[in-house]
């Protein structure tokens, strides 16, 4: 009778300390979120329309995940000056209720309005011509609601139906100014 008592009460004590553990390795590592990570190059189902994935890596789970979306066309190469397309939203334009460790969810992306706003911006324009696509995504970790937020850049190639990613190969080596610029610039 005792050794079947001291047996459940270890077994108790083991789950609490492997729950305590895990709540300590999840708040020990930030949360990682990465959209359609190892590609390089995106097509689009139409010009500025995307479905792209984006994939809880992390240890943690999330919730209350909030995507923006900005485009952007550089006006002046030296000293950069980036303008902003379209208008300034105070909402995300998409959410993501939970996204558990190990999940991901598809996520459409649809700028095909701001193109011919894009090209007109560069008309004028002498120097490097492209446009540019930055995804924030702020989100909370679950277990403490301490938020995050990265950014994601991406130049938008073709017709405004190719994305090319700045985590693969340096994409964004092609539009001669280096992305750290560009984040400095835009505050990412």
């Amino acid at each position: 009778m005792i050794t079947a008592v001291a047996t459940v009460a270890l077994v108790v004590v083991t789950i609490c300390y492997v729950n305590l553990l895990q709540k300590q390795t999840a708040l020990h590592e930030d949360p990682i979120l990465k959209i359609n990570p190892n590609e390089w190059s995106i097509a689009g189902e139409s010009p500025g329309v995307f479905t792209l994935k984006i994939y809880n890596t992390g240890v943690s789970d999330v919730r209350n995940v909030r995507i923006y979306q900005d485009c952007f066309v550089p006006i002046a190469d030296s000293p950069l000056v980036i303008s902003k397309v379209g208008n300034y939203l105070l909402t995300p334009d998409q959410t993501i209720s939970d996204l558990q460790s190990g999940e991901s969810t598809k996520l459409r992306i649809e700028f095909g309005e701001l193109l011919p706003e894009m090209a007109n911006l560069l008309t004028s324009k002498k120097g490097n011509q492209y446009r540019m696509l930055r995804l924030r995504i702020r989100f909370n970790r679950k277990i403490d609601e301490k938020e995050f937020s990265s950014d994601q850049f991406y130049i938008i190639a073709g017709h405004g139906d190719v994305l090319l990613s700045e985590d693969q190969r340096n994409a964004m080596e092609i539009s001669l100014i280096p992305i750290q610029q560009i984040r400095r610039v835009l505050g990412g």
